[in-house]
């Protein structure tokens, strides 16, 4: 145990609670404390429905007064100082599942109060003892959205200087109104308000990515892409069939999972569609594209742009980064289950080590250039996690002292997830020039960039394959694919 004798002394203690609470079976919640969803106060953030499930409301004469834990499944625990005086037990009410402060959904339950017993010990503001436990009028089922928190024993200390989490209702700053989830300050990009398969990837949450949109074609998905402005998004040049027609398309936005509909999704038509003109095939340059909506969209949780980096950036080689889309799990394999935005984490790789990786068991003379110094790539040299089909136009983001800005845009690969072949990405800050062109939107310059903690291309290469040399076919059965060309493709 660490010794906190020179920060603050142990907690007396104060209290035992009633033999009541004890008569709850351990069968009540087998695992407290563990949210089945992944995860103001003042300097907080919004939280998302069920990140804290064991957070209640207490409700008096329909006002929300004060928050509360469910530690059983018919007990809370809350603070004295809430129930001053005789308090009246039908004038409460108890809000489980809630995260919204008088928004109704169908994971809320509102629930009565039998009694409230509040510590003797307390006796006005600063004093000992400010803690209360309330029954509920009857014990309540367990959800992903209910649950209970964990009681540590009283033998168990807490080192001081421990990072730790608070929740609640309550006001943002001195006599300011709020509630956990308000409306947030978007003015800033690459910031969502919602703290946090592509190939190896994983699920995303509502409002992780609120910059990702999904770009529809005559009413099926058909690239991903990120909001630069209220009313501009960025995406890939190949992700548009010739001639290019604007009423073909329509742009989602604030969505999470495709094909469903939600409260906080907007659909857009699309005005304008503007392709890089250095574009012509696979593998050029100038794979960059803009879409203007038909109106401004407006900003919250679930809807907000990316910082774009100025061209003065350079992001290094090795950093770990992030790229997201609805594309195939596996080379010409399955979309995502469920159609739930994916996420993995990519370290960079700069155009010149990409391109000598892209020579490795190519026919491409060594002199030639495969990958320009417009383009960045971002994966393992064993392969396994990258974008791919589907995940075109979607960003390639990296975060910067809690801001994300967009490195990349999804471009090509050969394969997915293939030995030595890493994603290809359109690099941002090289059309800075262009995209300014068009939208009046802030580059932004990022000091202080950390160095990554392992050097560019330092993972080894597996037994059985000699770089430079010939491959285990065995090994990768795939490459004889790759030396007839057929695996260069779309993402």
């Amino acid at each position: 145990m660490v010794d906190d004798s020179d920060c603050g002394a142990d907690a007396p203690d104060l209290w035992a609670l009633p033999p009541s609470l004890y008569s709850s079976s351990a069968a009540d919640n087998s695992v407290c404390g563990i949210p089945g969803i992944s995860s103001r106060i003042v300097g907080g953030t919004d939280a998302i429905p069920g990140e804290w499930p064991w957070q209640v409301s207490i409700y008096f004469d329909g006002q929300h007064i004060c928050g509360g834990s469910l530690i059983t499944s018919q007990w809370v625990l809350s603070a004295a100082h809430c129930f001053e005086g005789s308090p009246q037990l039908e004038k409460f009410i108890i809000y489980l599942g809630l995260n919204q402060l008088d928004e109704n959904s169908n994971y809320t339950i509102a629930s009565g109060v039998a009694e409230i017993i509040s510590n003797s010990n307390y006796t006005s503001t600063g004093s000992v003892g400010d803690i209360a436990l309330l029954k509920l009028t009857n014990p309540i089922s367990f959800t992903q959205y209910i649950m209970t928190i964990c009681l540590p024993s009283s033998s168990v200390t807490f080192p001081c200087g421990m990072d730790c989490w608070v929740t609640g209702w309550g006001t943002t700053a001195f006599n300011a109104m709020s509630g956990l989830v308000s409306a947030g300050d978007y003015s800033a990009c690459g910031t969502p308000g919602v703290s946090s398969r592509i190939v190896g990837g994983t699920d995303s949450i509502d409002g992780e990515w609120p910059w990702q949109v999904s770009l529809y074609y005559k009413g099926q998905h058909n690239c991903g892409g990120s909001l630069i402005s209220r009313q501009w998004v960025l995406t890939a040049a190949h992700c548009f069939n010739r001639p290019v027609r604007s009423e073909d398309y329509q742009v989602y936005l604030g969505l999470n999972q495709l094909d469903t509909n939600t409260t906080h999704m907007v659909v857009s038509n699309v005005e304008t569609i503007v392709l890089n003109s250095q574009y012509t095939s696979t593998g050029s340059a100038g794979d960059i594209a803009l879409v203007k909506l038909a109106n401004p969209i407006s900003f919250t949780n679930y809807i907000m742009p990316i910082c774009l980096p100025s061209s003065s950036v350079t992001f290094p080689c090795g950093m770990d980064c992030w790229v997201t889309g609805w594309g195939t799990t596996s080379f010409e394999g399955s979309p995502p289950v469920d159609g739930i935005l994916q996420k993995v984490m990519v370290p960079l790789i700069d155009s010149k080590t990409c391109d000598h990786m892209y020579h490795t068991w190519a026919l491409e003379n060594s002199n030639s250039v495969i990958i320009q110094d417009e383009k960045i790539c971002a994966g393992f040299q064993i392969g396994e996690k990258d974008s791919c089909q589907g995940d075109s136009g979607g960003p390639l983001v990296c975060k910067v002292e809690d801001v994300w800005y967009q490195v990349g845009v999804v471009s090509w690969g050969e394969g997915c997830g293939f030995f030595y072949r890493p994603g290809v990405y359109t690099l941002v800050t090289a059309y800075q020039d262009w995209i300014s062109t068009y939208v009046l939107v802030a580059f932004n310059d990022v000091p202080d960039i950390p160095l990554p903690a392992k050097a560019c291309g330092e993972l080894p290469v597996p037994e059985g394959i000699a770089i430079g040399g010939a491959a285990s076919l065995l090994y990768h059965p795939w490459m004889i694919l790759g030396f007839s060309g057929i695996l260069l493709t779309y993402l």
